[in-house]
């Protein structure tokens, strides 16, 4: 019956989903980062070659190299960069996250500012009490718009976020990780982020957009973490930006 069951899907050409298609612009590494959003959840952000792949609960970093592609969970991941990086590096980099997250900081609303186009409210984060913004930002800066027809797109991009952090998560610091979770709770109370001074990211389209099956669908079998160790630790880690 189920091979039955398959044929018969695989016969039949499944219906693309209506969705919503957005680009960014990551000026610092001189590259795009695409999301492409069913209108029921599931999405995909990143490029062609290295994406991630989110379908309810399920999240997956997916990477092509030389040809071949290589899907890993992103627990089974997160996992294997734990048990690989090294301890003196784990501890040397929970200390520097520590001591840069130490004193008391909060989001400065700096007024309105327009990013091709679209409007958003300009915050700055600042160490609390600080008043002196003479000089050019050197802190976070980031431009979010409340524009409810972009909040897909905001609920996707904190995603994104929140999943960049578990993957690091073994090379910050407590406080780090709080501070993290507190500025992501803090972005979704505003709105959608459509610029940010990290990495110098800007929005640079979003449209309704149909996104078909096949793009939402895991392109192979996911690795065990076994394996996904053994590709770390033969320097040959294809999930590596």
């Amino acid at each position: 019956m189920r091979i039955v069951t398959f044929l018969l899907l695989a016969g039949c050409a499944m219906p693309a989903q209506a969705g919503t298609r957005a680009v960014y612009e990551e000026r610092e590494a001189k590259r795009t980062l695409v999301f492409e959003i069913s209108d029921d959840g599931p999405f995909r952000a990143g490029r062609e070659d290295r994406y991630r792949l989110v379908r309810d609960e399920d999240v997956y970093e997916v990477a092509t190299v030389d040809g071949r592609t290589y899907v890993a969970d992103i627990d089974d991941l997160a996992a294997a960069l734990k048990e690989t990086a090294s301890p003196l590096l784990r501890a040397a980099a929970k200390t520097v996250t520590f001591l840069a997250e130490k004193g008391p900081h909060e989001w400065v609303h700096m007024g309105t500012r327009k990013v091709n186009g679209r409007r958003g409210r300009e915050f700055r984060l600042a160490e609390r009490g600080d008043t002196d913004w003479s000089d050019e930002f050197d802190d976070t800066v980031l431009v979010i718009s409340p524009d409810p027809a972009l909040a897909p797109l905001g609920r996707a991009m904190l995603h994104y976020t929140a999943d960049e952090l578990y993957l690091k998560h073994h090379m910050l610091s407590g406080i780090s990780k709080q501070n993290a979770l507190r500025t992501l709770d803090e972005i979704a109370d505003e709105g959608t982020v459509i610029a940010s001074s990290e990495g110098d990211i800007r929005l640079v389209s979003v449209e309704e957009a149909q996104v078909a099956p096949e793009r939402l669908a895991l392109p192979a079998r996911p690795m065990s973490r076994t394996e996904i160790v053994a590709l770390i630790r033969a320097k040959r880690n294809p999930f590596g930006n």
